[in-house]
């Protein structure tokens, strides 16, 4: 389950990246989106102010977006930049309240790790593995921890977010290494200094037990 409430920073959210990161973000979100078949079902987890939805709807055909947020006002900006398509449906809540029946050819997940500890990421992970089958494409973009000013930077962000948005996440997991267990990795970049990766790859089979 997500904590914090993001609907207070909804309607200056994507000028606040703009004015921390230049165009990084946006670089790091689009960069991998080419891969998303025509006639696909995406599942999109935390999509936020939804930006980028515009370039998936002009560029591919048939596709069908299920945009799973709980900020009610992220997903009015959404609607806009969505532009009430018929191709996309909201659902505004979290994953746990997506039927398991429901499978999706992509998933694309832009800074949702960050907002979980450890433990919490591989519940969602084990999670959305029941909506995917093992031709789903990923697509997932977050910071990432590997030097000091990293952490500095990361320390500032989880302050700013738990004093004006609840969050109660204090740190970053680690995501790549818990991404690494459930995907094969076919291509990363990096962004920012680094502090930004995105990655793209396809669900691995689950492991029998030793």
């Amino acid at each position: 389950m997500i904590s914090g409430d993001f609907d207070r920073l909804a309607g200056f959210y994507d000028w606040l990246a703009w004015l921390v990161y230049g165009t990084a973000i946006r670089k790091a979100q689009t960069c991998f989106l080419h891969v998303v078949p025509d006639n696909s079902r995406v599942l999109v987890l935390g999509g936020g102010t939804g930006w980028w939805i515009t370039y998936l709807l002009r560029e591919k055909k048939n596709i069908q977006l299920l945009y799973v947020e709980p900020s009610q006002q992220m997903i009015q900006r959404a609607r806009r930049h969505s532009a009430n398509s018929s191709a996309v449906e909201f659902l505004a809540g979290t994953l746990e309240e997506v039927p398991d029946s429901r499978k999706f050819d992509v998933v694309i997940t832009f800074f949702f790790f960050d907002l979980f500890d450890d433990e919490g990421l591989e519940a969602q992970l084990n999670l959305i593995r029941k909506h995917l089958d093992s031709q789903t494409i990923w697509l997932a973009t977050d910071f990432i921890d590997k030097q000091i000013w990293h952490r500095i930077l990361l320390s500032i962000m989880y302050s700013f977010f738990r004093l004006f948005a609840g969050l109660k996440t204090k740190r970053l997991p680690r995501w790549e290494e818990s991404f690494r267990t459930h995907i094969d990795v076919q291509q990363s970049m990096h962004f920012y200094g680094s502090f930004i990766r995105s990655m793209q790859g396809k669900l691995k089979p689950h492991q029998p037990m030793p």
